[in-house]
């Protein structure tokens, strides 16, 4: 039944190749585990969008429009096809090229503007990437201070060297990807996500959702580098390894989705309440 939604239009049917494609594009590549689940998250998000959304906008697309869609299709498809590394960041703009591609085709450039959350959400993924690194520059030396400060508080003899921190002989390197960076903004882009479905009716409180959201999903990664100093002594352990697991990607993205999950409750929570006379 789903599939026979998207055979009504051609714009929907090649909603849904563009996502197929995405999807496959971003997992045969050599990116990271959670660039491959965040990618995951928004093209499920627009799948959403436009399955549920009604496009009833009159068809005036000039020739100019038609060669300009048809060209950035093209060149878009041909690009990503010579895609080989991880350097070559062309593959985050991928997703947004082709569906701004479809929309031109399909509406017209002046309605582009009609879609522009669903444009601005595929846009998070390169978005990352320009935040990642000052955003690390600034979370690092603070979760080394919170971390140490959170262990000595409640009661670890902890102490730091630099950006390490030790509990007797071991000690735990905090570093770009400790930082909490990435589950922030998977947290903030899963918001981004939700909004898009699920808006709330002013503004001002999804601006506060945003703000819980980057404390909650701190303050996780935090508590995910106390048991990483606790724990130091199990690494690279011949049976299984706690530090290990919570310090691989697999453990980062799990942190990441327990945040996630408790932002989403307190969407939830925030959407239903309405005791929300402060924020106007």
């Amino acid at each position: 039944m789903l599939f026979r939604c998207f055979l009504k239009t051609p714009f929907c049917l090649s909603i849904l190749l563009l996502i197929l494609f995405n999807i496959f594009l971003i997992s045969s590549s050599d990116l990271s585990l959670f660039d491959q689940s965040l990618n995951i998250l928004l093209s499920t998000c627009i799948f959403e969008y436009f399955r549920n959304k009604k496009l009833d906008i009159k068809k005036r697309v000039s020739l100019f429009e038609i060669t300009l869609s048809l060209f950035i299709l093209f060149f878009t498809l041909y690009r990503s096809f010579l895609v080989y590394s991880i350097d070559d960041k062309f593959i985050y703009f991928v997703f947004p090229l082709l569906l701004i591609s479809l929309i031109i085709f399909n509406f017209s450039l002046k309605n582009l503007f009609l879609c522009y959350k669903a444009v601005f959400l595929t846009f998070l993924l390169p978005i990352k990437e320009l935040l990642f690194i000052p955003l690390s520059i600034l979370l690092t030396p603070l979760s080394t201070v919170i971390t140490w400060f959170v262990l000595n508080l409640l009661g670890f003899d902890a102490y730091t060297k630099g950006q390490e921190i030790f509990i007797g002989s071991g000690g735990v390197d905090i570093t770009f990807s400790c930082s909490g960076s990435e589950q922030i903004i998977f947290s903030i882009s899963s918001m981004f996500a939700l909004s898009l479905l699920i808006p709330f009716k002013k503004v001002s409180i999804f601006y506060f959702q945003l703000i819980i959201s980057f404390f909650i999903t701190y303050f996780v990664n935090i508590f995910r580098l106390c048991i990483l100093a606790v724990f130091v002594d199990s690494y690279q352990s011949n049976n299984f390894s706690i530090f290990d697991f919570f310090h691989g990607s697999n453990g980062s993205l799990l942190f990441a989705l327990i945040s996630t999950v408790l932002c989403c409750e307190i969407y939830k929570r925030l959407y239903s309440s309405n005791k929300l006379n402060f924020l106007i």
